[in-house]
């Protein structure tokens, strides 16, 4: 068998794992088969006509005359945990850790120096972990695309992202990106006094023309389309509008932030999206005196697009904050959800009476819809019959 590291609890009674936890064991070099009588050194010493299986690291490397009998050799627990490398001896360093331009730490492969290795040369898994780490999705990217979105990120230096921004694949923005500094500093303001800070200074910006003329100059007609019927059509939970001061961001760690947390149903509703919502927020800051919007990754939305970029989820929430500024400005929550359409779940979970909808059964608009349907049946079918007589 070969050699392997054996873990011998200081106490017999303990078992091996247990003593691991507690760091009471000690490390001996034994055979695969953690038998006793085969953990000794000269079980598996090569010898010189008939060399057996096994490795024995401090052996091996006093004979490379890398270490003198009087210096301090590792042990076997040193490089059973690995803390010096077992054909060196030496201590094993840690890789370093990547940092981008701002010294934040990023997911290890977000830089790579592409004056030593050509884009061209680098592997396309590479590429893909590289744009990720930058916030590009490349899901229906082919090489070609891949090389010239990388050239072009390089031309205007973007940056990679702090890995405690990305959650998982697709450069997917993690909302955590704003939190508490702690449980007690949780402050979530509901109900009117919400609304009384969305009336307030730190939304201001949202009633300059300009800036709403801005933000949405950047979106196509279907998409503005779609902010606005998020607004009409009752995609937003009036109830569920939450603020709060009191959030901080790592990115920004001496700013103040005012966000504002919706909940908004998605632009597709149909079998399967019953109850399904999309968590939204707005976030606020104060530059020179004014509060303005902050984009990605501060405001975004839980949506594929939204974690990246502009969707129609915050297009419509910001509507949804310009309309309860300027056209219900004296309206009470209360007053206002009778105002604004009603949450679209709420509404699609309530039972409606079919007849409503549909004429009853066997009733006389029943009998009257069927007849005028059989009527228009037979007289296509006479036409048809009378086209191809007409033919012969």
């Amino acid at each position: 068998h070969a050699s392997a590291y054996i873990v011998v609890p200081d106490d017999p009674d303990v078992a091996p794992k247990d003593a691991l936890k507690l760091g009471e064991y000690t490390i001996e070099l034994g055979s695969m088969t953690t038998l006793a009588d085969q953990r000794s050194e000269e079980f598996y010493t090569p010898e010189e006509n008939n060399p057996k299986l096994g490795y024995v690291p401090h052996l091996q490397i006093r004979e490379g005359h890398i270490y003198d009998a009087h210096s301090t050799m590792p042990t076997h627990r040193d490089f059973f945990r690995m803390d010096a490398y077992v054909r060196t001896g030496k201590p094993l360093l840690s890789v370093p850790k990547q940092l981008n331009k701002c010294g934040q730490e990023v997911t290890p492969g977000a830089i790579i120096n592409f004056h030593k290795q050509p884009i061209k040369f680098v592997p396309t898994r590479k590429l893909e972990l590289w744009l990720s780490c930058r916030g590009m999705s490349t899901g229906d990217m082919d090489r070609t695309q891949m090389e010239g979105m990388v050239d072009r990120l390089l031309q205007n230096e973007v940056g990679a992202l702090p890995a405690f921004v990305l959650r998982g694949g697709g450069a997917y923005v993690a909302t955590c990106i704003l939190e508490f500094d702690d449980e007690e500093a949780v402050d979530w303001m509901k109900g009117d006094i919400a609304l009384s800070e969305i009336r307030g200074e730190k939304c201001s910006c949202v009633d300059n023309k300009d800036f709403m003329i801005e933000v949405f100059s950047n979106t196509h007609n279907a998409k503005r389309k779609r902010c606005l019927k998020h607004l009409k059509s009752g995609s937003f939970d009036l109830l569920d509008i939450k603020v709060s001061s009191n959030l901080k961001s790592k990115l920004m760690p001496t700013e103040n932030f005012f966000v504002i947390e919706f909940s908004c149903a998605p632009s597709q509703k149909g079998l399967g999206s019953e109850g399904k919502v999309y968590s939204l927020r707005l976030s606020f800051r104060e530059v020179d005196g004014r509060w303005i919007l902050v984009p990605t990754p501060y405001s975004l939305c839980a949506c594929p697009v939204g974690v990246l970029n502009s969707c129609a989820h915050r297009g419509g929430g910001l509507l949804l904050v310009w309309a309860i500024r300027n056209c219900f400005a004296g309206s009470e929550l209360s007053e206002l959800c009778k105002l604004l359409p009603p949450d679209i779940h709420s509404v699609a979970s309530q039972l409606q009476m079919i007849h409503y909808i549909y004429p009853a059964p066997y009733s006389l608009d029943c009998c009257i819809e069927y007849k005028i349907k059989r009527e228009a049946k037979s007289k296509i079918q006479s036409d048809d019959e009378t086209d191809i007589n007409d033919e012969t």
